[in-house]
């Protein structure tokens, strides 16, 4: 497929960016580089101590955000929008071939590049300069993705047929193949989490009835093969999981509207539920590593870090933040409503909100 023409060959440069006005809806990290995606085609980066606001060739809502090293990205969205970013530091915006809501993208080598959506999944074998479309179904709305390696993957969906409906997951065989595993209309799935080896996957979620029954937490040890349902002694939804070398910790919002986590360090037998605030949901949890967490969600809600997320917590001005990401153990951002960027240099014990950035500048 072709490369579009619209392309920016330079990024407009300000020093002490803030809340940009649009919603910011995911952030990812790589070496020192943090990128940021969010409505009316908003990127922004940032490198050592110097935010850019990227110009774009879209206007559209983007959902996802992924970096290979730094410098070369990929952003996904509505209307089958991907971006692109080369070496050169431009924007391109590639054909998908199709028009429906990108949510996510992840990449598992140098090039093989997969975007899920409403309906359909992409992939790429050129960090995104041309796609294909390797699964698709009508009804079916792919909400997340993880990679095992180069040539395995997961996705976590849920169809929209009668009479209930039906959570699924999807996985990629090494031979390229993609397969359904029905759950049933009993649960939706939200979040999808790979251990760092490739190995484990874990998926969270919510009943498909009612918030006040148990969330759900499943587990594959064998990449899918065979699954395991882990019982939580708590009520709720689960909106996010990490999983580190040592643990596998989700968050969400439990039966009352208050922040909850919970945690396992043995593989799943045993779980520590953690209840952090009234009528706040976490929305996004993040490993800063060597076993710190921080966790993200309504009111500007910030908790964390600590081997599990235990202290108070403080609350920021500026919305509900949606995710978060660390570029090292140290530094990281926290994005959401209402262009809300904070940041943090001491691993997320305090939080720091940036400064006002001009409006996106498309041509």
């Amino acid at each position: 497929m072709a490369i579009a023409s619209h392309v920016f060959a330079a990024a407009t440069v300000w020093e002490h960016p803030q809340p940009t006005g649009e919603r910011l809806r995911d952030v990812a990290s790589v070496g020192e580089t943090i990128w940021i995606v969010g409505d009316g085609g908003t990127i922004v980066t940032r490198n050592a101590d110097t935010w850019i606001r990227e110009r774009i060739p879209t206007h559209v809502n983007l959902h996802g955000v992924f970096t290979f090293d730094g410098n070369v990205a990929i952003a996904v969205g509505d209307s089958g929008t991907a971006l692109i970013r080369n070496q050169s530091g431009i924007w391109e915006r590639t054909s998908t071939g199709v028009l429906t809501t990108l949510n996510d993208v992840v990449a598992a080598a140098d090039r093989r590049v997969w975007v899920v959506g409403n309906g359909v999944i992409l992939e790429s074998n050129d960090r995104g300069l041309s796609w294909q479309p390797v699964y698709t179904a009508p009804y079916t709305n792919i909400l997340a993705i993880g990679a095992f390696d180069t040539e395995s993957a997961i996705a976590v969906a849920w169809r929209a047929v009668d009479p209930h409906g039906e959570a699924l997951m999807l996985l990629r065989d090494p031979d390229g193949t993609w397969s359904e595993r029905s759950f049933g209309p009993v649960y939706r799935f939200i979040d999808v989490a790979v251990d760092p080896h490739g190995q484990r996957v874990w998926i969270c979620g919510a009943s498909n009835a009612s918030e006040s029954a148990p969330p759900l937490i499943i587990h594959s040890s064998d990449r899918g093969v065979q699954w395991r349902q882990h019982p939580v002694s708590a009520k709720g939804v689960l909106n996010a999981i990490v999983v580190t070398d040592s643990s596998v910790v989700a968050a969400g919002v439990d039966e009352t509207g208050g922040a909850w986590l919970t945690r396992s360090a043995d593989d799943g037998e045993t779980w520590q539920n953690t209840f952090l605030s009234r009528h706040l949901a976490l929305l996004g949890l993040a490993d800063v590593g060597a076993g710190q967490l921080v966790a993200v969600g309504d009111a500007g809600f910030i908790t964390g870090p600590s081997d599990f997320v235990l202290r108070t917590g403080e609350r920021t001005a500026g919305g509900h933040l949606f995710a978060i990401s660390f570029v090292n153990e140290s530094r990281g951002s926290a994005v959401g409503e209402n262009g809300m960027i904070l940041c943090t240099s001491d691993a997320g014990a305090s939080w720091h909100p940036s400064r006002r950035l001009p409006p996106t500048t498309y041509t």
